[in-house]
């Protein structure tokens, strides 16, 4: 009866699912990208809360960008230090990863307006798709902010007015949801624009070498990981000026919330009106990562093709001039890749590392080939195969191309 009542169930479960599917790709990569940005922002914004509000409960006589109210005799060293400038930059890291596990297979798992641009003018992605990116970024950056303001509501009110609700917030709470200067960079918007300018050129330029298939690259199960570890590595080293604001739609989405819950509109004029920088300069610089990358690496990959006549892997510079073939772990990209991908994903986002896709034409003695499978299918049925298994055939390697 067991078996019959599960049987039932995952008919009716699929039935559900086939209903529900969605075969629009702007609606998929919507909805992925969503659901990846609120995750990311929340971990991130969640730790920068953390550190802020321990920070200061632990320690009530130190003072922040503002003046922060005398300390209530309520506030003492019983609170604990629960997060530093460390946690902060492995919780972002970690963020991100998990981002990319979550979508990665859907959009792409981008979860950054600037390089998401990047993408798009370098042809990773779509054009048409970057506005579908943005909104989901912008919107997910400004669902993640008030859950991490509701969740840390009576905190930051402990922290700006000492239990007392009838006060003013102070930019001392409003560091977990925007950026600014420290005090050496105050007054210098050159300083500023360059502090996030680096920041962003690294990471687009480490994003697009992470992701090149052509390149070394990371495979698709490592994928996240090393995109966690440059956010974490930027953070290390280029955070203490400002706080590493290489995400447009983390600064201004979270900001525009702290706007609207009350942190007032100073928030778009403090420190000769900062708030234009993370939003506008982390797009020039993952856009020049993106270019740095590309000339000095990426338009000089030769070009992979397949000798029609024998079906083997050979590499042709635009000057004609012949070289060894790839190895056969590694199978080569076509010219164009990203461009072949779109044909073949239908929804125009770049697996981390499926090269079974970069296959003109099946090479021979191969799971993809004839005679591959032909061999495959002895050997196959020599071990006892199931007859439900779907062996490789060449019909079913081209449809996959």
């Amino acid at each position: 009866m067991l078996a019959a009542l599960d049987k039932w169930y995952g008919e009716q479960f699929n039935r559900a699912q086939v209903r529900i599917h969605l075969s629009n790709a702007y609606l998929r990569i919507f909805l992925g990208e969503l659901l990846a940005s609120v995750i990311v922002m929340s971990i991130g914004l969640g730790s920068t809360a953390q550190a802020v509000v321990s920070r200061e409960l632990a320690f009530p006589n130190r003072t922040g960008t503002a003046q922060v109210p005398p300390p209530h005799p309520e506030r003492s060293s019983s609170f604990p230090l629960a997060g530093d400038f460390v946690s902060v930059a492995a919780a972002w890291g970690v963020a991100y990863a998990f981002g990319v596990m979550v979508t990665g297979g859907v959009s792409g798992g981008f979860m950054n307006p600037a390089l998401t641009l990047a993408m798009g003018l370098f042809a990773r992605i779509r054009l048409s798709f970057v506005p579908v990116f943005w909104l989901a970024q912008y919107l997910g950056a400004l669902i993640a902010a008030g859950v991490v303001g509701l969740v840390y509501k009576d905190a930051l009110w402990a922290v700006d007015c000492q239990f007392d609700h009838n006060c003013e917030r102070t930019l001392v709470t409003a560091e977990v949801f925007a950026s600014f200067p420290r005090g050496v960079l105050i007054g210098q918007q050159m300083g500023s624009v360059l502090d996030v300018l680096v920041g962003s050129c690294l990471f687009g330029c480490l994003t697009f070498a992470m992701w090149d298939p052509r390149n070394l690259g990371a495979r698709r199960e490592l994928g996240a990981i090393f995109m966690g570890l440059a956010v974490i590595a930027i953070a290390l080293s280029f955070g203490y000026n400002s706080g590493f604001p290489i995400n447009p739609a983390r600064d201004f989405a979270a900001r525009l919330f702290a706007v609207m819950a009350g942190w007032g509109t100073g928030l778009f004029h403090y420190y000769d009106y900062y708030f234009w920088i993370p939003v506008v300069v982390p797009h020039i610089g993952c856009l020049l990562g993106a270019l740095l990358y590309e000339l000095y690496i990426g338009f000089h990959f030769p070009y992979w093709t397949f000798n029609n006549e024998s079906g083997a892997a050979e590499i042709v510079h635009p000057d004609g001039e012949l070289r060894d073939p790839p190895s056969p772990q590694h199978p080569p990209p076509t010219e164009p890749y990203f461009l072949r991908v779109l044909e073949k994903d239908g929804h125009g986002t770049t697996p981390r590392d499926d090269r079974s896709v970069t296959f003109l034409k099946p090479p021979p003695n191969t799971p993809f080939s004839a005679a591959g499978a032909e061999s495959n299918r002895g050997a196959d049925d020599a071990a006892g195969a199931p007859a439900s298994y779907n062996r490789p055939t060449k019909s079913a390697a081209s449809s996959a191309l």
